[in-house]
């Protein structure tokens, strides 16, 4: 597997973007490469939780103008549960971002922190040699 080289389209989930602010290295990702992601993404990492903390402290548009931020229809995602199954194992946030990623041309990156469903259903795609893992 290579890297990717820059300018490369990178899509990021919540665990990722959280995982570059915490690491200090967002600024770094924005100058090399196209960051993409979805609303959903952008919102579980900006929500307060119960106790009022966020995984990103930034407010949500703030994030989102960093992003290029993918839209998903109805069909995007008919297509990719007809592609991995009917698997209810992949967290909603992952299942819009696997559905857009599918619609972006050429080869992309994943960058994200996966659960075993995203893991699963990736390597269902044949996605598993461009993801990477925080």
């Amino acid at each position: 597997m290579s890297a990717p080289g820059r300018q490369s389209i990178v899509v990021l989930d919540t665990n990722a973007i959280k995982a570059a602010h915490h690491l200090g290295c967002w600024n770094a990702l924005r100058r090399n490469y196209q960051l993409h992601s979805v609303h959903l993404c952008v919102e579980e990492a900006t929500r307060a939780d119960r106790r009022g903390r966020k995984l990103v402290d930034r407010p949500a548009a703030e994030l989102a103008a960093e992003l290029v931020l993918g839209v998903v229809d109805d069909f995007a995602r008919a297509d990719l549960r007809l592609a991995i199954g009917n698997r209810n194992d992949v967290d909603a946030g992952e299942a819009e971002l696997l559905a857009y990623a599918r619609t972006l041309p050429g080869r992309i990156w994943w960058l994200c922190g996966p659960d075993a469903g995203t893991v699963r259903a990736m390597h269902h795609l044949g996605l598993l040699d461009r993801m990477v893992a925080q």
